[in-house]
């Protein structure tokens, strides 16, 4: 077998590795809810490691499998290139990951309908989020740490009009603040807050959710007051909807700005 062949193989098989820890993961949750019930912070820790894992088990795979060059990061990635493609594949997979876990657990992920009123507290909240990231960014500058864009991002902008420029904004735009608020603010925070307290399960959540982008270091804190505040609105609210949508309205308007 050919070094490039084995290597082919490998990748192949961490994909695959990838697949089998969502799966292990949902029969050894589900069993033991089955078996002896929820047991302190023990499952929404086991699906924190299982979303990480996931998605760098696939992340990894894909890479391998691709036979990407390990050549050194670049900042940003081009679209296209099969490491931006690898790692929204696996970041994707992961979260998916959780959500299956959690529907196998018959765990809450909070889609209760939720007023108008609170539709609109979460908009206003994706607004307060552009706030913070304004205040932070001229606070860095002033410190003499000019803010460069997110990954995400400086990768949209710098590449031409396609399709894959396109998919992209889609996903950052509608797919990502979908995913990230059924698994952080739907599942990991009520079964948090249901182990230590709302405020508590606020501020755990908010921590994993500004860590999670830790790919990204200087928005890791600015990501972790948006979280806080989305986790209050989906608190107070009860529903996982409002969070969303002021995720929604917090990347729509920030991709507008970058692109505008």
């Amino acid at each position: 077998m050919s070094a490039v062949h084995a290597v082919e193989v490998f990748g192949a098989v961490l994909v695959c590795v990838g697949i089998a820890i969502g799966c292990a993961t949902v029969a050894g949750l589900a069993w033991r809810r089955i078996a002896r019930g929820p047991d302190g912070l023990t499952e929404p820790t086991l699906a924190v490691i299982g979303l990480i894992g996931t998605a760098s088990v696939l992340t990894v795979g894909l890479l391998l499998l691709w036979r990407v060059p390990w050549g050194g990061p670049r900042s940003p990635p081009t679209i296209g290139d099969p490491l931006f493609a690898a790692s929204l594949i696996g970041t994707v997979g992961g979260h998916l990951a959780v959500l299956a876990w959690a529907r196998a657990l018959g765990a809450s992920v909070a889609l209760r309908r939720p007023s108008p009123r609170w539709m609109l507290a979460g908009v206003c909240v994706g607004g307060a989020g552009l706030v913070v990231s304004a205040v932070w960014t001229e606070a860095a500058r002033r410190f003499g740490y000019p803010m460069a864009d997110q990954e995400l991002v400086a990768t949209v902008l710098e590449s031409g009009p396609s399709v894959g420029r396109i998919t992209t904004v889609f996903f950052v735009v509608a797919v990502a603040p979908v995913l990230e608020e059924l698994v952080f603010r739907g599942y990991l925070q009520t079964a948090i807050s249901a182990r230590v307290g709302a405020a508590a399960g606020i501020g755990i959540t908010a921590v994993l959710f500004g860590l999670f982008h830790l790919a990204d270091p200087a928005v890791v804190p600015v990501l972790t007051v948006i979280g806080a505040l989305l986790g209050w609105v989906r608190q107070r609210s009860g529903s996982v909807y409002p969070a969303i949508a002021g995720h929604l309205v917090n990347n729509l308007a920030a991709m507008a700005i970058a692109l505008g």
